[in-house]
């Protein structure tokens, strides 16, 4: 099948004061119009329904259901892995590589890290952990992966440390039995 965009831009010519509406709608909102009702669709656009069933018959499509999970389709098809990946390649400046292009920004981020903490700072920061009873590892989100990460390797040198789940709810009650004496480790980007 045409892509959506492509058969709105073919058949726009023909398109009504009203239809004419509806397409530069969905032109400005393709990810979210497969999630909409004919009837939110209409009045979104300001239209009535009879001319967003109009609309798409003319676009070759029976019905606003069949048009609606084609949009829906061609929207996860523009999401997939592979397509990012595409995406993130072409983005690439001239005779790099994307492989030149995030190890990059990885030694940048190294470089504002050694900028932004001082040796006394993170040698402050092993010591408080070296000497903690208990060293809680916290990430929230997408940084949980991280913290799960720092607890595992931790756990090859330590046996006082403990993930928090952020999935169980309960962290804050996992927390009531933190002293002085421990450590929390919270990542967040």
């Amino acid at each position: 099948m045409e892509p959506i965009l492509q058969l709105l831009n073919s058949h726009s010519p023909n398109f009504t004061g009203k239809e004419r509406r509806v397409g530069e709608f969905i032109r400005a909102h393709h990810n979210q119009v497969f999630m909409l009702k004919s009837k939110e669709l209409a009045m979104r656009a300001n239209v009535s329904e009879a001319t967003i069933s109009r609309f798409v018959r003319k676009l070759g499509f029976p019905n606003y259901i069949q048009f609606k999970d084609e949009l829906a389709r061609q929207a996860m098809e523009n999401y997939s892995t592979s397509n990012r990946l595409l995406a993130l390649s072409k983005q690439v400046t001239s005779g790099h590589h994307v492989l030149h292009s995030i190890a990059e920004q990885d030694l940048d981020n190294l470089r504002q890290l050694t900028s932004l903490v001082s040796v006394q700072e993170f040698d402050r920061a092993v010591e408080a952990l070296g000497q903690a009873n208990k060293i809680y590892s916290l990430g929230l989100r997408s940084c949980f992966g991280l913290s799960y990460h720092f607890y595992f390797c931790l756990r090859f040198f330590m046996s006082n440390v403990v993930l928090l789940w952020p999935a169980t709810g309960d962290i804050p009650e996992k927390m009531l039995t933190a002293r002085s004496e421990d450590a929390l480790v919270a990542i967040s980007f």
